[in-house]
Order: C-alpha cells, then structure tokens, then sequence
C-alpha cells in the first residue's frame, strides 16, 4: 500500500479536508478522492469520503488512510 495526499483545508477544533491518492499492494491503478474529517464531541472524529471512493475501498481501508492521515494531524 502506498498512499500520498495533501491537506486542503484546516479548521483548527473543528475539522479538515484533504485530498489522498492510493495504490493498493498488486495493482498500478490508483484510487484517488476527497475525504473530510470532522470533530463531534459525542462521537469523535467522523470521516466521510467522496460517493464514489466509497465504493471503491472497504471499511478496513477507509479507516486505515483517515488513521494514517490524522497520526500527524492535530485537530
């Protein structure tokens, strides 16, 4: 796995956008889309990624790029 991305938008205790583009271990293609973290007190930290990149990777794969992501972003 290989993942590369760039941080868009910061919101300082409310949450940030960011652009990730990811290749899967046997494959040349690259799964690229937009991802928005936001913070809610309740809950957490709540990801939401682009319709159609949802559909492309599994819930495994998804947590691990916003995990990857937010280890050296501090909300």
């Amino acid at each position: 796995m290989e993942l590369y991305y760039h941080v868009y938008q910061f919101m300082k205790g409310k949450g940030c956008k960011f652009r990730f583009y990811y290749y899967k271990d046997s494959s040349t293609s690259c799964i690229c889309g937009d991802v928005g973290i936001e913070l809610d007190s309740n809950i957490g930290r709540i990801a939401s990624f682009d319709p159609t990149v949802d559909l492309q990777l599994s819930s495994k794969e998804k947590e691990g790029i916003a995990n990857t992501i937010l280890r050296y972003i501090y909300l």
